[in-house]
């Protein structure tokens, strides 16, 4: 015993006295680092945890407790109003299923984030031997420890601007593993084969904690639609590509003619909200901030006025109440039943097709007459159904016309006479499609 103690003394005197091997310079071992903080809803924020190997001296990475707080001392942390959860399958390390009781992984690793008061604490405990071990790729690159969600409980706005609880050497803890090592002489160990090793030793070696800057999500709307549906009901439709603390949208509509003729604000009435009493209205609800986005369906606006111009804008409101406008959609309230009514081609040789646009249901005939007003037959549809007496619904239709059976040329006419269905106040539609067959 006293020839390991003079051994030890005669080392340290010799450490102390030896400038090369006391040299003071500061390694950086790891860097962990908090990314991607994005408020999805008021109430939830997730954000990510990453591990970057920055130093030779290690490889395998044994296991680490992580403390951090919100930077708004205002807010209180307790676990009575906060969760803090692991999204699963976003960890890049090996996860064991844990069943609890106070076993620990042997093999794999367990990682689990708790609320304290006052703070945030995540602990990843790793296998037992160095063989286990995660391998942490070489410097500049590193390791998702996981995606976290904190989420109030009681509904609180939650801010999202963390810090790491100082002072480091109390809070935080991460540590490697080392197969084996000896100072100086095989005789005197200092670490014993599968040891985890404190990365920060206080003195030359330390971990850096880091939070990086997160870049702002944007909201991208990609499509705004606004289109007639017949009975003087208006379709609005929108597709969005990324949101951003969307609490939900918001509808106001505008008469332009011929009742209003100014489209200063206070014309524009707000016909949906969000946050409405409607089961409509719950369609609204936006995504908080989320990539990527969706189809938002508004079936439908319903109208007073014929032959009258409808506009429609289309806002969201965040997460702080404000309003945000997006996009604009006109549409022209129809006092006809058929729109629009034209062939191709036109001219034909034997056969052609004719596109009629109906803007409300009707009972539709459809009857060819030829240049002195005789007629020859019903439009047929692609069943082979006369066009006469037969209901049709709002939209576009195509019907064929095949003229083999008629003169080597000529001109004809198709009219169509159109009842609306649902709207007296629309009269009769007559449209004339004239169509000239050449051979």
């Amino acid at each position: 015993m006293k020839k390991i103690f003079y051994i030890i003394n005669f080392l340290f005197l010799l450490l102390l006295n030896t400038p090369v091997l006391v040299s003071q310079v500061v390694d950086t071992l790891a860097i962990v680092q908090i990314g991607n903080v994005v408020q999805i809803k008021p109430d939830s924020v997730v954000f990510d945890i990453r591990l970057k190997r920055n130093s030779d001296k290690w490889e395998r990475f044994a296991n680490g407790t992580f403390q951090l707080s919100l930077s708004d001392t205002s807010y209180q942390i307790n676990p009575d109003s906060l969760t803090i959860d692991l999204v699963q399958g976003t960890s890049e390390f090996k996860l064991a299923t844990f069943s609890g009781g106070g076993q620990l992984p042997v093999t794999d690793y367990y990682i689990t984030p708790r609320v304290f008061p006052g703070r945030l604490s995540i602990t990843i405990a790793g296998p037992e031997n160095f063989n286990d071990a995660q391998v942490i790729p070489p410097p500049d690159t590193s390791l998702l420890i996981g995606t976290f969600v904190m989420a109030s409980k009681n509904g609180q706005f939650l801010p999202k601007d963390f810090v790491w609880l100082q002072p480091q050497y109390y809070y935080q803890a991460c540590a490697y593993k080392l197969k084996n090592d000896s100072l100086l002489d095989s005789n005197i160990v200092l670490y014993h084969a599968n040891d985890n090793v404190e990365m920060d030793d206080g003195m030359s070696n330390f971990v850096s904690f880091r939070i990086e800057k997160s870049v702002e999500p944007e909201f991208v709307l990609d499509s705004f639609v606004v289109e007639y549906a017949g009975k003087k009901r208006v379709h609005i439709w929108w597709v969005t590509g990324k949101e951003a603390y969307n609490k939900g949208f918001i509808l106001k509509r505008a008469l332009m003619n011929p009742v209003v003729n100014d489209t200063n604000a206070q014309n524009w009435q707000t016909i949906a909200r969000y946050d409405g009493p409607r089961d409509l209205d719950k369609g609204l609800i936006g995504l908080g901030t989320r990539i990527p986005g969706k189809k938002y369906d508004y079936s439908y606006d319903t109208v007073r006025f014929r032959s009258a111009d409808y506009c429609y804008r289309l806002y969201y409101e965040d997460f702080n109440g404000v309003e945000h406008y997006l996009a604009t959609g006109c549409i022209r309230i129809p006092n006809a039943v058929i729109t629009k009514a034209h062939a191709y081609p036109n001219p034909f040789k034997d056969k052609t097709k004719i596109e009629i646009f109906l803007e409300d249901n009707v009972m539709l005939t459809a009857t060819i007459y030829d240049l002195k007003g005789r007629e020859l037959e019903k439009l047929r549809d692609e069943q082979g159904n006369q066009i006469n007496n037969i209901e049709e619904s709002v939209g576009k239709h195509v019907y064929d016309f095949n003229a083999s059976e008629y003169a080597s040329q000529g001109l004809y006419d198709v009219i169509f006479i159109a009842y609306p269905l649902e709207d007296p106040t629309i009269e009769i539609s007559r449209a004339v499609v004239k169509l000239q067959l050449i051979r």
